[in-house]
């Protein structure tokens, strides 16, 4: 492995009495290459942030822009808990799972026990799982749009209960089968037109993604 003595790029001397300089990595070199269109073989903890930052703020604007745009619209991706659809010819792309977890207090705690006693705190915790359920559901949609499917099939629901002296933990685990549905007609014209949009917001935002994961 070459030793350096110097920046390539800016030619400060990385190593001295008061401090040393580090190299970026490898990385981060290709993604500052990339996006000014110059060929260094690295940069400097010094140089680095110049070339970099102005990249990484538009990319971190433009993440946060498209999640908007797409938030309104992300849970008209169909999911279904059985099997596709006889009239849908689809390819699979990956299984898709996510989990969350709320913690009940005593609250719930009572309510669960005393249910059919106390009506609105047996409510109250059916709203609060079902607020987890569409969270997980939520999640799933975006990881199959980012993934470039536009359906998700073959879903499961599991609910555990983990009890203590004073509280209790409710958590839901979510997972199905992301799919892409080539003939996208057969979800309906009006779902067919929010289905492509969905589509194309989660590629731009795949891409944003991973050019921001290459500043960590």
């Amino acid at each position: 492995m070459k030793i350096y003595e110097r920046c390539p790029n800016c030619d400060r001397k990385l190593s001295g009495l008061l401090e040393t300089i580090n190299l970026v990595s490898p990385k981060m070199t290709e993604a500052i290459n990339r996006w000014n269109s110059l060929d260094k073989e690295f940069y400097c903890e010094k140089c680095a942030p110049a070339l970099s930052e102005p990249f990484i703020t538009k990319f971190k604007q433009e993440s946060l822009e498209l999640k908007k745009d797409l938030s309104p619209i992300i849970n008209l991706i169909p999911m279904t808990t059985s099997p596709a659809h006889n009239n849908w010819d689809y390819e699979i792309i990956d299984i898709v799972t996510t989990q969350k977890s709320i913690s009940a207090g005593l609250i719930s705690d009572f309510s669960t026990a005393l249910g059919d006693v106390f009506e609105e705190g047996s409510k109250m915790t059916e709203n609060k799982l079902g607020g987890l359920i569409e969270e997980c559901k939520s999640v799933l949609r975006y990881q199959s749009a980012l993934l470039g499917g536009n359906a998700i099939i073959s879903t499961n629901i599991v609910f555990n209960e983990i009890k203590s002296i004073s509280t209790s933990v409710y958590m839901v685990c979510v997972t199905g089968t992301a799919i892409k549905v080539k003939n996208i007609n057969s979800l309906g014209s009006e779902t067919k037109e929010d289905i492509e949009k969905i589509t194309n917001l989660a590629q731009r935002l795949a891409f944003v993604n991973k050019e921001l994961s290459s500043y960590k």
